[in-house]
């Protein structure tokens, strides 16, 4: 999604729409977001986390460029990480709905591992749900509340929420504890910290979340380093080791593997 979207997410200004109870274990939150007009093409990225994205006026599509091309319609899911990828330049007041997944919730919910269900981070809702998903993003963008469509969204999921819930605590907990310290840990700590070892810690992230812990931790720390090369009373030697990198030069290059470009703080 935007970066700019999870850039507010992150910093909690983007209120969330709370999903139903039993949809807590799955689903973050709804977020509703309007975006502004841009003659640049927009860096797309995640959490590590996954999401859906129902787009709410027309032309209901959105194109993406870069490492994943792609055009997609109506809604759409993003998953793993998106390395090098970019959306055109949209119009102003570009309205979308963003469902952000918990770190599991899309496993959980589909019941499959995400390499099995898609091999690119870019999927239609097509893909997933057939023709039962092109009609809820219909129904989602008839209409105009954001509540009224967050419960038709609770009314879609909780509809193919499995009766049993496999037990993922571990992994929650692995999350929450990467969240926690920003990235600035390694899997060696992790599985300590969680009494695993590590092919199981990797084994157990690549079925639930699609990606290996290394990757999921390198992408929390990048965030929050990249979030603060904004702050122009920051120089990139300071953002870099304050975010556990070893010197600028090391941030510098997780800049390009991420973004595909070089570090600015104007």
């Amino acid at each position: 999604m935007p970066v700019e979207i999870l850039a507010d997410i992150i910093r909690q200004r983007l209120n969330a729409i709370t999903p139903a109870a039993a949809l807590q274990e799955v689903v973050e939150g709804y977020y509703g977001y309007t975006c502004g007009e841009t003659n640049e093409k927009l860096w797309a990225t995640l959490d590590g986390h996954p999401v859906l994205i129902f787009l709410l006026n027309p032309p209901y599509n959105i194109e993406f460029t870069g490492a994943n091309t792609a055009t997609l319609e109506d809604a759409f899911f993003c998953c793993y990480g998106l390395l090098h990828t970019y959306i055109r330049p949209w119009k102003n007041d570009m309205r979308l709905l963003v469902v952000k997944f918990t770190c599991n919730g899309l496993y959980r919910l589909l019941q499959q591992p995400l390499t099995a269900v898609t091999s690119t981070p870019l999927i239609s809702i097509a893909a997933i749900w057939e023709e039962a998903g092109i009609q809820l993003a219909k129904q989602v963008r008839s209409m105009a509340i954001p509540e009224e469509q967050a419960a038709i969204l609770d009314t879609f999921l909780l509809s193919r929420l499995p009766a049993y819930k496999e037990a993922a605590y571990l992994i929650q907990q692995a999350v929450a504890h990467i969240r926690e310290h920003k990235g600035q840990l390694n899997v060696r700590d992790l599985c300590l910290q969680l009494n695993v070892n590590y092919k199981w810690l990797e084994r157990n992230f690549k079925k639930q979340l699609g990606i290996t812990p290394k990757t999921y931790i390198s992408t929390i720390r990048f965030l929050h380093a990249y979030l603060n090369t904004g702050n122009r009373e920051e120089s990139l030697t300071r953002i870099a080791l304050g975010h556990g990198y070893y010197d600028q030069n090391h941030f510098i290059k997780e800049f390009r593997k991420h973004t595909g470009r070089t570090p600015s703080l104007t």
